[in-house]
């Protein structure tokens, strides 16, 4: 037995088979299939996990309640909320019916917008179909696409850091808002742990950190030199730490301009964050000119 059911309120969570669940008047567990039914959906408030299995419903769930205009929103949190992406249907949807949206784990609940909307929409065609025309068209709508291109990080990577992050509001800290070191810590971007992925390289003993922060030290080994990537952290002699550093300034950029693209002001200042004039114009020219 789930926890009890809020007439008003709709948890929904797809299991790793692809059926999706909610929870009833009699709060047990039942198969949610209006999604494929003429019948219209309910207003009020709908809460799913974005986790991978996920994705497509959180995406069609939108679309029916916008076609309809109802008088609903879905809001979407961190796996870590209902125990973590390997949590059970039943797992799941008992923690998230007893969390209320707006307490003490409301940086983890954001309401699906037109652009988180298309982030969504971008995972699950990437989850489903891999590098393909569609996924390349979707992405190409995604808030971050001209970001990835204004510093020059490939598609092929640009995609792949989408798929880890999935949403950047998940990382804040909510005594220090402004910091990057959950998201950093993440990557293991850390000294101590960068060092234990510098030398994982050579055998190949790789921490789930250590994989990501792999993963970044080659996206940024594709970024061309010109890049203030490279240019800002040139003066730094120790390799392993100008690489780190140079992570660091591909994922802060990423994550910040992601952030402000979801409504956030305040996370990216051009005027801090580029030291060159050359590129904190082309910045400005691009992104600011009106």
């Amino acid at each position: 037995m789930v926890s009890s059911y809020t007439r008003d309120l709709t948890c929904l969570h797809t299991d790793d088979s692809g059926v999706c669940w909610y929870i009833n008047t009699e709060g047990g567990l039942q198969t949610y299939d209006k999604l494929q039914s003429a019948v219209g959906l309910c207003s009020g408030v709908y809460r799913v996990l974005g986790c991978p299995t996920n994705y497509r419903l959180i995406t069609e769930l939108y679309s029916r309640l916008s076609r309809q205009e109802a008088d609903a929103k879905v809001y979407v949190a961190s796996p870590r909320v209902g125990k973590g992406k390997k949590a059970t249907a039943a797992e799941a949807l008992s923690c998230i019916s007893v969390l209320h949206v707006h307490d003490s784990l409301s940086q983890h609940w954001h309401a699906v917008t037109s652009t988180s909307f298309n982030n969504y929409l971008l995972l699950s065609s990437f989850k489903e179909e891999g590098f393909t025309d569609l996924v390349t068209t979707v992405y190409g709508h995604h808030c971050l696409s001209k970001h990835f291109e204004f510093i020059g990080v490939p598609f092929m990577f640009a995609m792949q850091l989408i798929y880890l992050i999935v949403d950047p509001r998940w990382f804040l800290s909510t005594t220090r808002p402004a910091r990057m070191q959950s998201v950093e810590a993440y990557f293991g971007l850390t000294p101590a742990a960068f060092r234990k992925s510098w030398d994982a390289r050579v055998s190949k003993k790789y921490s789930k950190a250590s994989v990501r922060s792999a993963f970044l030290l080659d996206a940024v080994s594709h970024i061309d030199s010109d890049s203030f990537i490279h240019t800002r952290t040139a003066g730094i002699k120790d390799e392993t730490e100008r690489v780190r550093q140079a992570c660091k300034l591909m994922l802060g950029y990423i994550v910040r301009n992601w952030l402000e693209e979801l409504g956030l002001p305040g996370y990216f200042d051009a005027d801090k964050f580029f030291i060159n004039q050359v590129y904190r114009q082309e910045y400005q020219y691009k992104f600011r000119k009106t």
